[in-house]
């Protein structure tokens, strides 16, 4: 089991608050650093001792020592930033050996250390014999120092751990990794220089920090890819590594940030999660890297994009890896999410199956024949490939299908879709947007998601009978493609209207979808069909009126709840009907295919 401790003052600087926090929280776990606004380097021996007494009564363990040693200036130079004092500790020449005594009344091998406060012209050899002789204290009171990344010293990247380590070998040392201390500063975990002291990390501080906000916050809300650095640091299976919460928050949202980042600590983990790889990092890709980094039974491995560029800024921005090729990518993941232009979707599609990999494409799936016979040549496509129609995640829809599925309302006479967006000409401009060969259509684009929840709620048995179809560009007049089009069919004795345009200035107007029955009406309003649904029938007696939160882009918000899905389903094979296999999506194509035929003619 993963060892979880929490530094004290975290919580309170009083120890009773904080005992009673871990006890609530079942942990027996603590970093020790401050109490009563002093750091316990300061305290008498009387005071400490009465503080490990009454840890021990309550059966608390003291994880490691949260020592100031060498937090401060070199060989008594002044202190980088006008720091002075490192939470409340009065540095003192003869301090040091006081340090060790009080791990031993606290019953601690760990203490902590750091590299001197930062300043200009810093060699790693000017600290030859502040280590030695903190080296020859440990090994006096059989103690294990632990060397941070701070900010504020001198040793302060990763980089700078590994050289350190190489300085200094000794079975005395090891390092306390702080990745929130990392992205404060603007770096980032660099594994690379880890990987060859990955044995001798010890200790890790956990927080996470906000390059938005600009400070730390709960953890999992910041923009560090902990489920990446568990998966790695966990790999080898080692159960003697202490993972510390220093959440670092404001004093009034110390005690809900530190208790719901102790949640999520433990959820992080678990087990191995599934490894999702994105493919193409272009317009829709960050709804699947925030939907897998809210599913707790996934994460994000890496990215690829074709233009590099493209892929190390996605790397950068989800602090995942930039893969140098798909080959790579797919090797190296279990799902591969394929966010690409249309007209590519099944080249990469054949080549994940190819490798047995579970497959989530981004609508179409396919937009010619030749590429749907490709893809339906993989033996396994049939469960191994779904094709992403987020909307039907949607809670209006949801509701809707519900009732649509029990027959409440009676047999569907008519269903009438719309949506009216906005592209602005840029959209367009050097694209494969517009282009007949490369997108389709609007249809295929735009107008995907409703076609496939209006053929959702049609049976699948009756055969689909266009009546008309026009489209035309009545806006983007240089594209190949159209900006409107109309489109009349039917389905038995239920016919279906459909508008779709992106000529809809100045901005995204709306979505809607009204359902006509036997009994009575259904209407589905939002960008994405996410904001409301109204239902009424005669007698009011299927009477219902549900809103959603607002909505501020086109996608709504089924990617996360696709991705839990998605997850669930490669681990337990439990299908629900959200997940869209590609016969399905193919059946959506085929539709597709013929009403541009007709709107050819």
């Amino acid at each position: 089991m993963p060892i979880i401790s929490i530094i004290n003052d975290e919580i309170s600087d009083n120890l009773k608050e904080t005992v009673a926090f871990l006890k609530s929280h079942k942990l027996s776990q603590l970093e020790m650093r401050s109490l009563g606004k002093k750091n316990v380097a300061n305290l008498p021996f009387v005071q400490l001792m009465r503080h490990a007494a009454y840890l021990k009564k309550n059966k608390i363990r003291v994880s490691a020592l949260a020592s100031p040693l060498l937090k401060w200036g070199y060989q008594g130079g002044p202190a980088k930033g006008n720091i002075l004092n490192s939470h409340h500790y009065k540095h003192q020449a003869e301090g040091c050996e006081k340090i060790f005594k009080i791990a031993d009344v606290f019953r601690t091998r760990f203490i902590r250390i750091f590299s001197f406060l930062r300043y200009e012209g810093f060699n790693i050899a000017d600290l030859d014999a502040a280590i030695k002789k903190l080296l020859e204290l440990a090994e006096k009171y059989d103690k294990i120092l632990l060397i941070e990344n701070e900010p504020v010293c001198n040793i302060k990247t990763c980089r700078d751990l590994a050289d350190f380590i190489n300085r200094f070998p000794s079975k005395r040392l090891r390092v306390l990794l702080d990745p929130g201390n990392l992205y404060h500063d603007g770096d980032y975990l660099d594994y690379s220089s880890l990987e060859p002291i990955k044995g001798l990390i010890s200790y890790v501080h956990i927080k996470d920090y906000s390059k938005e906000s600009g400070g730390y916050i709960q953890l999992a809300k910041g923009g560090i890819n902990y489920k990446r650095f568990f998966s790695w640091i966990n790999k080898d299976g080692r159960s003697d590594i202490i993972f510390s919460l220093e959440t670092h928050v404001s004093p009034e949202r110390r005690l809900v940030d530190t208790a719901a980042s102790l949640v999520k600590l433990k959820e992080l983990l678990r087990p191995r999660r599934l490894r999702y790889g994105i493919v193409g990092c272009g317009r829709v890709y960050k709804k699947h890297a925030l939907a897998i980094k809210s599913c707790s039974g996934a994460e994000l491995a890496g990215v690829f994009d074709l233009v590099a560029e493209r892929t190390q800024d996605a790397a950068r921005h989800f602090d995942c890896q930039a893969y140098p090729s798909l080959d790579q990518l797919i090797a190296d993941v279990d799902i591969v999410n394929i966010c690409t232009p249309h007209y590519t979707h099944a080249k990469i599609i054949a080549k994940v199956l190819r490798q047995g990999k579970l497959c989530l494409c981004e609508k179409p799936g396919s937009i010619r024949q030749s590429d749907i016979a490709l893809v339906k040549r993989q033996p396994n496509y049939k469960k191994n490939l779904f094709i992403v129609y987020q909307n039907r995640y949607n809670e209006p829809i949801v509701k809707l299908t519900e009732i649509i599925r029990k027959e409440s309302l009676g047999r569907i006479i008519y269903i009438s879709g719309s949506v009216r967006w906005f592209r602005p000409r840029s959209y367009y401009l050097n694209s494969w947007q517009g282009d007949r060969d490369k997108e389709g259509g609007i249809l295929f684009n735009q107008g995907a998601h409703i076609i496939d929840l209006i053929m959702d709620f049609l049976s699948p048995r009756r055969k689909l009978v266009i009546i008309n179809a026009w489209r035309d560009k009545v806006y983007h007049k240089d594209i190949q493609t159209e900006d409107i089009i109309l489109v009349q069919f039917k389905s038995g004795n239920t016919l279906v209207n459909l508008e779709i345009t992106a000529a809809a200035l100045p901005d995204n107007l709306a979505s809607s979808l009204l359902i006509l029955t036997e009994k009575g009406r259904a209407l589905v309003d939002g960008k994405s069909l996410e904001a409301s649904l109204d239902i009424d029938s005669l007698g009011g007696r299927h009477k219902l009126s549900y809103q959603s939160p607002p909505n501020s882009d086109v996608y709504g918000f089924g990617h996360k709840t696709l991705i839990s899905h998605l997850t669930n389903y490669a681990k337990t094979g439990r299908r629900d009907a959200g997940l869209v296999d590609f016969d399905t999506a193919c059946r959506r194509v085929e539709l597709i295919r013929a009403v541009y035929k007709i709107a050819d003619k």
